[in-house]
């Protein structure tokens, strides 16, 4: 009898398990999403995609503990997609996009990573545009963050 006790309970703390991981799994979707939309609308907001952006959003995959989940595949893809729906219907996919980002963004870690993944893609070629910085000003009201001091805490790091 005993041992028929311990079985159900190690059979429902398995189940919890198995549901916290999907659980967790679904939320880290979600920001997957919004990582990779802050990325696209960085990248893309100069006109053009560099390699080394292409390379630092790679880079911060690997960093980002809610996006080691996911393989580079699976980001890669999430990205891609976004950046085709933008190329076919700006508009449209742009307000899609920064609808995501300030969903996810309601956290304030969360809003945080997103723009410090930013600035990581915007800075990676060693040149600040005009066009990149105010996207990177767009994104911060968005989420409702002061511009300077994500800078501020990317550059001191």
């Amino acid at each position: 009898m005993q041992h028929a006790v311990e079985n159900r309970f190690l059979g429902i703390v398995a189940a919890r398990a198995v549901i916290a991981e999907g659980l967790g799994r679904f939320m880290a979707r979600g920001y997957l999403q919004a990582a990779m939309a802050v990325c696209a609308l960085v990248a893309s907001a100069d006109g053009e995609i560099g390699l080394e952006e292409r390379y630092a959003i790679d880079a911060a995959m690997q960093r980002d503990p809610l996006l080691d989940r996911f393989t580079p595949a699976q980001a890669v893809s999430v990205l891609d997609e976004q950046l085709f729906r933008l190329r076919q219907d700006p508009a449209v996919t742009r307000e899609a996009l920064l609808h995501i980002i300030e969903r996810v963004g309601r956290r304030p870690d969360r809003a945080v990573a997103l723009m410090r993944l930013a600035w990581s893609v915007i800075a990676a070629d060693d040149q600040v545009r005009r066009a990149e910085l105010i996207e990177f000003e767009t994104l911060c009201d968005v989420l409702e963050i002061d511009c300077e001091s994500i800078r501020a805490s990317v550059l001191s790091v």
